[in-house]
């Protein structure tokens, strides 16, 4: 960065003074030295704070830039008493940056060697010839000698801590206060790692044992724990001793701890068995094997391990075993279970001897074999048997529940997709926290893809697109967990499209899984209706072409008629036929085409029941004939499919 644009870096200075019972006297100043610093002009200055970020004044400018300056700052004692309580006071020097402005009218680092120094100067009255004590909620008085800040270790809750002095004659004077001690660490759980499972073919949801989670702690316990100690008699704790001939010497016998009546419901971690010891376990091969129930060996009591604290015959030792929960509880289940220790004993003679291995720590106590000295050893199971809450989100939905122990994995039916499963526990002073992994149900099962042909007519004026939907060529498409979409490819026709379209329909289910089936579109046009019609009476034929509806109207086409013998004889939508005849019956045909080219024909027939009925001819079998005798009549055959014949002697109709 430009140092001329840049203002220096704040400066902080923590001095460290004496705190109570020091008492200063009178106002404590502060004297502040700038060599070589940037600060001759009216905005270029630095700033002063006390704690809490409280401003207390400026210093000086300097007369020329990167000249020298001192400035002195004053602070009442009340307020630095304060500050000094914890035996720090921290003073904070910072540029004055004016608003708006570039950073060059501030104190900038372009002057070499610049730097600032600060002094401290008070009175203070210590005093003299005190005794000073304090206790603890009430528990005996610790004297504190010089007078100095102790450390000291408070329980969770309130303390009241309360301060004895008393002078040279006995007068005595006392204070308290309380020190608050919260809790708000939230406890550790620890799930377990998530999972992907495959669903079976068919189905779309599968039974899953939910693991429990892994393991669960707390700074101050997420319950109160459960814990049992043996022997619960101090005098069956005694060590006893019986002689060794290899070793001459008495040596610890084996010890045996029974507990009974535990419950089989530690939660998912581990539990604690504790060996205490107060005897002569300071030796390096003085110590004990434990096994448990099983017989299954759990490691020494022998100092130099993590996980013993180390003792001997005036302090107690303790070796501190971490046995899976759930072994525990298999323990605990039968009602009762035995931890066994064993002196070790097995040493190389020679050179082992006298002194080797657990020896009483008294040994004119312990003259025959069953005697005692004093040392005693016991065994203590601790753990925490823990309520979570529970519960499923995501595909699967499982409202929160609060498991009971014994806590048992649970079976529960999960659906396709992702579901996370949550385990949240609280502890003693009401910190929540909370676990999480996912169970993920994967469907790799293809949809099955079942489709046929379906037929299109097309409007052939060159203006409609017909859409394929999929619903028209599938015949019960399927997916075990359902399927998301079916499209058709391609899935458009037009009236210039071939008369069989290939298609493939594809569907994808909610995984992604795909299958396509083949089928094809039959296209064809659609038809124009044709009619004639003609008056009764009249021999005048009108056509009309009755085109299908399109959006062009009735001039998207043209027309094209023809007779029936093929010939066109009209090309207007509807033709008319003046005085037509007999030799005008029978089919017509017309031709609509769109303006893509497309067409379409029908036909219509015109028959002679459309024409007047035509005048019959009368013939006679003979011309003469003689009176009394019979004779025959016929007419020519009219053209008609509801002709009635009349016959009348004279004319007619009044003959």
């Amino acid at each position: 960065a430009d140092p001329v644009e840049t203002p220096v870096n704040d400066v902080v200075f923590n001095f460290a003074v004496p705190g109570p019972p020091f008492a200063t006297q009178g106002p404590v100043t502060f004297t502040f030295t700038l060599t070589d610093v940037d600060a001759e002009a009216p905005t270029e200055y630095l700033n002063v704070y006390g704690e809490n970020d409280l401003f207390i004044g400026s210093i000086a400018h300097t007369a020329v830039q990167c000249g020298d300056t001192t400035s002195s700052i004053q602070v009442a004692a009340s307020l630095y008493d304060q500050w000094a309580f914890d035996g720090v006071v921290t003073i904070t020097v910072k540029p004055n940056i004016p608003a708006g402005q570039p950073g060059r009218f501030s104190v900038n680092p372009i002057c070499p060697g610049g730097s600032i120094s600060a002094e401290l100067i008070y009175k203070a009255n210590f005093p003299q010839y005190l005794q000073f004590e304090y206790s603890v909620n009430g528990g005996a008085r610790v004297p504190v000698a010089p007078v100095a800040p102790v450390a000291e270790t408070l329980a969770l809750g309130t303390n009241t801590v309360t301060y004895y002095f008393t002078d040279c004659v006995g007068n005595e004077a006392s204070c308290s206060y309380q020190i608050t001690v919260e809790d708000n660490e939230v406890p550790q759980i620890v799930c377990p790692p998530s999972q992907n499972l495959v669903l079976p073919n068919g189905v779309c949801e599968m039974d899953v044992e939910v693991p429990l989670f892994l393991n669960v702690s707390d700074n101050c316990g997420v319950t109160t724990p459960t814990e049992q100690t043996q022997p619960d008699q101090p005098s069956e704790r005694l060590i006893t001793y019986t002689y060794n001939p290899n070793l001459n010497d008495y040596v610890a016998d084996d010890k045996v701890f029974t507990f009974v009546g535990l419950p089989a419901n530690a939660t998912p971690g581990v539990v604690s068995l504790i060996i205490t010891i107060q005897g002569d376990v300071d030796s390096s091969g003085a110590y004990f094997e434990i096994y448990d129930p099983d017989g299954n060996f759990l490691g020494t009591t022998a100092k130099g391990q993590p996980h013993v604290v180390p003792g001997d015959c005036n302090t107690p030792s303790l070796a501190i075993f971490q046995v899976p929960a759930s072994t525990f509880n298999t323990w605990a289940a039968s009602g009762s279970f035995q931890i066994t220790a064993k002196s070790f004993q097995s040493y190389p003679i020679p050179p082992a001897g006298p002194g080797w291995g657990i020896n009483p720590c008294d040994p004119l106590q312990v003259t025959s074999d069953g005697d005692t000295d004093g040392s005693y050893m016991f065994a203590t199971i601790s753990y925490e048997s823990v309520s979570p809450d529970f519960y499923v989100t995501g595909a699967t939905s499982i409202d929160p529940t609060t498991l009971i122990p014994p806590l048992e994995p649970e079976t529960i039916t999960f659906l396709q997709g992702t579901s996370t499963v949550h385990y949240m526990v609280t502890d003693l002073n009401g910190n929540e926290n909370e676990c999480t992994f996912d169970i993920t149900v994967e469907d790799n099962e293809a949809p099955q893809a079942l489709c046929g042909p379906t037929f299109v007519e097309i409007n052939p004026s060159g203006f409609v697109i017909d859409t394929i939907l999929p619903a028209e060529i599938d015949l019960g498409s399927s997916d075990n967990c359902g399927i998301a979409s079916m499209t058709v490819s391609p899935n458009t026709i037009t009236c210039n499209s071939p008369s069989v379209v290939n298609v493939t329909l594809t569907v994808e289910d909610l995984s992604g899984n795909v299958s396509t089936c083949n089928t094809f579109v039959g296209v064809s046009t659609k038809k124009p209706q044709p009619t004639v019609t003609s008056n009764c009476g009249s021999a005048d034929l009108q056509f009309f072409a009755n085109p299908p509806a399109a959006p062009g109207g009735n001039n998207a086409f043209q027309y094209t008629w023809y007779n029936p013998q093929g010939l066109p004889f009209a090309y207007v939508q509807n033709p008319t036929i003046l005085n037509a005849s007999m030799s005008d019956v029978g089919f017509y045909t017309v031709e609509i085409t769109g303006v893509t080219g497309c067409s379409a024909v029908n036909t219509v027939q015109v028959t002679c029941d459309l024409l007047p009925l035509a005048t019959p001819s009368i013939q006679a079998a003979a011309t003469s004939i003689c009176e009394g005798e019979s004779f025959q009549l016929s007419s020519s055959v009219v053209c008609g499919s509801d002709v009635s014949y009349k016959w009348f002697s004279g004319v007619a109709p009044n003959g």
